[in-house]
This record gives structure tokens, C-alpha cells and sequence, in this order.
């Protein structure tokens, strides 16, 4: 009996650096426990903005229909402007914010992951394991205001409500960590 605990001791060290298994099954499970609670922000414009009060552009509507759901506030800005020949005119603005200072955008949705497609070889690099994974996916939860028409020109907003029957499609990669696969994400050196 010992020598035989002898050979296993001597090849254990071998056995805990074999290439992870890594299935289409496995890759779903991992996508879903690494998306679960993964809130979607939609950030059409960088935040504090000023428009005039009014504005007919694609910009000023967009904001009003925001503000209108309540996912952006705004403050009445009064200013004047030269005209010309030292007169001033008086200019009445909009200053927008997001509403939820928490976060930099509009909440609208959850990733969910449809279904893996194909799942590469397992490949080693130094002392780490990766794979790349193709998937689909699409959006749930998706919130009431955005059956604004006006929102749903954006065409991030409108591709999110069409994903169950046209699902976006992903490439990325799994690595190998802590006993489990989880998204890679490269290393800022």
C-alpha cells in the first residue's frame, strides 16, 4: 500500500495542471453566472449638457423624452447673448443630469445568454488556460420607456427590443481560474 501512495503523491502534481474541460454546457453556465445581475446603461450623450429650452434637434428631443421617463433631470438655465451693435438677447437653456448619479446612463435591460455555438480547443499559456467562446444573446427586463418613438431610433435601443427573435452575437474569451471559467478580461500593465 505505500508504494502505490508513494506513485499517486508523485503524480498528483501532474494530474492538478491537466487541461480543464470546458463543453458548449459548461461555456452557457459559466456566460450565465458571469452575466447574472449584469445591468445594460445606455449613454447617448456624456452628462452635464446644456441645450436651449426647445430644441428641435435629434439631441433636445432625445433628452425631453429621457427627462420625460425620468431618467434624466434638468435645471432652467437663463443667460443672454450678444446680437450684434451692443444689444443682448435673452437665451433660455437646459441643463440635463442623469437622474441615478449612481450610474452613467439609462437602465434598459439584462444580458441573457441565448445559446453558446461553438467553443474552441482548450489552449495554455504559462501557467493559464483559455478558450473562445461563440455565443448569442439578448436582452430581458426591458423597461416601459422605451416605446418612445423618440428613443427607439437609437438604434442600440431598437437592436435590444428586437434581440429574443434576432439575437446579438458574441466572440469572447473564458479563462480558467479559481477551479472555474470565467470571462477573460486583459490585464492593464
Amino acid at each position: 500500500m505505500k508504494p502505490l501512495l508513494q506513485i499517486f503523491l508523485l503524480l498528483f502534481p501532474l494530474l492538478s495542471h491537466a487541461e480543464p474541460l470546458l463543453t458548449p454546457n459548461l461555456a452557457h453556465e459559466a456566460l450565465q453566472r458571469e452575466y447574472i445581475g449584469q445591468r445594460l446603461y445606455w449613454t447617448p450623450f456624456r452628462l452635464p449638457l446644456t441645450v436651449r429650452q426647445g430644441e428641435e434637434s435629434r439631441e433636445g428631443q432625445t433628452l425631453e423624452s429621457l427627462y420625460n421617463a425620468g431618467l434624466v433631470t434638468r435645471e432652467r438655465e437663463i443667460t443672454t447673448e450678444e446680437i450684434g451693435t451692443g444689444r443682448r438677447r435673452v437665451v433660455m437653456n437646459w441643463t440635463y443630469e442623469w437622474a441615478d448619479k449612481a450610474h452613467e446612463g439609462a437602465y434598459y435591460g439584462m444580458r441573457q445568454v441565448l445559446e453558446v455555438d461553438s467553443v474552441s480547443d482548450v489552449v495554455q499559456q504559462g501557467e493559464r488556460w483559455f478558450a473562445e467562446v461563440r455565443l448569442r444573446w439578448y436582452v430581458s427586463d426591458l423597461p416601459s420607456w422605451l416605446s418612445d418613438p423618440v428613443l427607439r431610433q437609437a438604434r442600440t435601443l431598437r437592436r435590444s427590443m428586437e434581440s429574443k427573435q434576432r439575437p446579438f452575437e458574441a466572440a469572447l474569451t473564458l479563462e480558467y481560474r479559481n477551479q472555474r471559467w470565467e470571462i477573460w478580461v486583459p490585464e492593464l500593465y
